[in-house]
């Protein structure tokens, strides 16, 4: 999908990721495996199925919640191996 393709599926669906992102907790840093990928993954599953009893269709649900959680998840990735009070 383009960025495009992306941003058209964002205004169409932005009622429904608004309900669905508000109704999940954050991403939590890490998960009981101590593993951001495994965390990411889990993330997004939920977040399909956030969007799914939203209304979205499931692949449009599928692009969406990968879109999403690579924006969130982004910032963990440039911080990881960093050591604390260092940026």
């Amino acid at each position: 999908m383009t960025k495009a393709d992306i941003s058209d599926l964002y205004d169409k669906h932005a009622d429904a990721i608004d309900r669905a992102v508000s109704s999940m907790p954050g991403m939590p840093v890490f998960d009981e495996c101590g593993s951001l990928d495994a965390t990411c993954r889990n993330y997004m599953i939920m977040l399909v199925g956030a969007l799914l009893v939203c209304g979205v269709p499931i692949d449009e649900a599928s692009e969406l919640a990968a879109s999403i959680t690579s924006i969130v998840s982004s910032p963990m990735r440039e911080n990881l191996g960093r050591e604390v009070g260092r940026c």
